[in-house]
């Protein structure tokens, strides 16, 4: 099952860095989308089956949970809020680059160790990281994102 989550979370950063660097709203956009979703529920849900030495849930775990929240949120701001509101891009942002932020922030954490010859602070990734990552999502991606003009929803192909 470890092979699967890697598989998954390596997938899961190539995709996701894919999704953000290429411009929205496109046919490219949506599939690799909706194939970053896919590989996260991959790692997410093999992550709940991993259990380390200790035997029992630790804190990796609910940052599992917490990806599947924040993909399923993300999600749901571009399809049920894209016909109430204008503002869904923001919020559909917002979800899916702190998905993607605290895949790397995991990723980072178990990585680091190895380059830094296991001297690697938790500490250090998991409030640096993420408040940096707030920062410059919240100030500078979401502040440009919204005076940006509205992307058309996409038509269903069904008339009305």
């Amino acid at each position: 099952m470890i092979s699967v989550h890697l598989a998954g979370c390596i997938a899961a950063l190539l995709l996701g860095g894919l999704v953000a660097w290429l411009p929205k709203g496109t046919p490219v956009h949506r599939l690799l989308g909706w194939c970053y979703v896919l590989a996260t529920v991959v790692y997410a849900g093999s992550a709940l089956t991993i259990f380390p030495s200790t035997g029992h849930f630790t804190p990796f775990h609910a940052i599992a949970v917490q990806s599947f929240a924040l993909v399923g949120l993300g999600i749901g701001a571009a399809r049920a809020m894209s016909r109430c509101s204008t503002v869904w891009r923001v919020w559909h942002l917002r979800f899916m680059l702190y998905s993607y932020v605290a895949l790397a922030a995991t990723g980072f954490r178990f990585g680091l160790p190895y380059l830094a010859g296991g001297r690697a602070g938790p500490i250090l990734v998991f409030t640096v990281v993420p408040a940096c990552s707030w920062w410059w999502i919240e100030h500078r991606v979401v502040k440009r994102w919204r005076t940006r003009p509205p992307i058309p929803r996409p038509s269903s192909g069904f008339s009305s």
